[in-house]
């Protein structure tokens, strides 16, 4: 039984992400007409964010505060997030007002996912440790 509610719990808690990533894209594009293909690089950003507030919170602060680390991290990801999505959208209104064309919030847009996607790359690497070590 505890297995069932712990599975349960891990699918709504996916699905919940899932269903967020959805509606924010359903909105961008019903309210403002812009193709916005780079909401998984978004999300990605604020895992990440979250992942760094953690590791930092381990590094420098003691132990006994290292559980309070999810109340920082919450804001820290919203704001990079929001920080990202205002230079995301500026560059996608200047692209359009230079140029007057759709195609070029397209283009805009590639090239941000192709930086969001490679450039975590890069900052996160793997590191591989051998299985007889």
């Amino acid at each position: 039984m505890q297995e069932f509610i712990t599975t349960l719990f891990n699918g709504l808690s996916l699905s919940s992400i899932i269903l967020l990533t959805s509606l924010g894209l359903a909105i961008t594009f019903g309210l403002m007409r812009v193709i916005n293909m780079a909401h998984g690089e978004f999300v990605m950003i604020g895992a990440y964010m979250t992942y760094v507030t953690q590791q930092l919170f381990a590094a420098f602060l003691p132990s006994s505060m290292r559980d309070w680390y999810y109340s920082a991290a919450l804001p820290l990801a919203f704001a990079a997030t929001f920080l990202l999505g205002t230079v995301v959208g500026g560059a996608s209104i200047f692209a359009e007002n230079y140029t007057s064309a759709t195609i070029a919030k397209a283009i805009v847009l590639l090239l941000v996912i192709v930086f969001l996607q490679k450039r975590p790359q890069g900052l996160f690497t793997i590191r591989s440790r051998s299985l007889y070590d």
